[in-house]
């Protein structure tokens, strides 16, 4: 139990997921969010850095130039707006309709508002060559499905692009429950084994694996840590740190590819 919010483990395979009373992914209000966790979504000097290094990991296991890329959890939007610079032909889903409203519906060539489920129901066969799913997988309640979902909608062959915490890493054997990434935002937790036999499952083969970094501003870190360690809103505090950009890697988050083959 964490925050009134408890926590399970299957004692057969070790999968950890929680069991809230309700869906803080999907609020009544943009205002519910934390402002850190706006933060992550708003556009950010680092954030060519960040994407370009990310792209560069991707093509270290498949050409990524003219292929169909569907980014699942769009979020802002940021993300699928770089990949179209780059001669990519990308959009994305968003699920929770506050950040649909608020970052995406003004660019509807690009993104939809949906679930996996409800746009496989409206477009029935569409596929795609390479799907991309950072920071999403520990937000979902039925991961199995969720990853069935986009078994389908990958192309034979396609690769899928996933982050998310890695539950069997230094830092949560470490802490327990004041891992940071044990929130009211986050249902499901995968060790990297997990997650791979799981994956092997539904018809993927992993292809790449790493825990990568990222670089954040000071202002963020500092709100993110109050946030989501000390359970202490500080609004839009620490401002003056905003200018200063570090980069930052805990090691309990693991970036996997997954190539589609059966």
């Amino acid at each position: 139990m964490k925050e009134k919010v408890p926590y399970y483990a299957c004692n057969a395979c070790g999968f950890t997921f929680s069991k809230p009373a309700e869906n803080a992914n999907f609020p009544d209000s943009l205002e519910s969010y934390e402002v850190s966790y706006i933060d992550y979504f708003e556009n950010s000097p680092a954030d060519l850095k960040n994407h370009q290094n990310l792209l560069n990991w991707m093509e270290k296991i498949t050409p990524t130039q003219s292929k169909t890329v569907l980014d699942i959890g769009a979020g802002s939007g940021k993300w699928v707006r770089f990949l179209n610079t780059q001669n990519i032909q990308a959009s994305g889903l968003e699920p929770a309709q506050y950040l649909y409203d608020y970052f995406l519906k003004e660019d509807k060539d690009y993104f939809t508002h949906a679930t996996t489920t409800e746009f496989l129901e409206k477009h029935p066969g569409q596929t795609f060559d390479i799907i991309t799913c950072f920071d999403v997988l520990e937000h979902i309640g039925d991961p199995q499905n969720f990853l069935k979902d986009i078994e389908t909608l990958l192309k034979p062959g396609g690769y899928l692009f996933l982050s998310l915490p890695d539950a069997g890493s230094f830092l949560p054997k470490t802490i327990g429950k004041h891992w940071h990434h044990y929130n009211k935002y986050h249902m499901s937790f995968f060790s990297h084994e997990r997650l791979s036999a799981l994956c092997r499952s539904l018809g993927f083969e992993e292809k790449c694996f790493a825990r990568r970094g990222r670089v954040q501003s000071a202002g963020y870190i500092v709100r993110y840590f109050f946030d989501f360690v000390l359970g202490r809103q500080t609004g839009h505090g620490f401002s003056a740190l905003n200018t200063l950009y570090i980069p930052v890697n805990f090691f309990d988050t693991m970036y996997i590819g997954f190539q589609k083959t059966g």
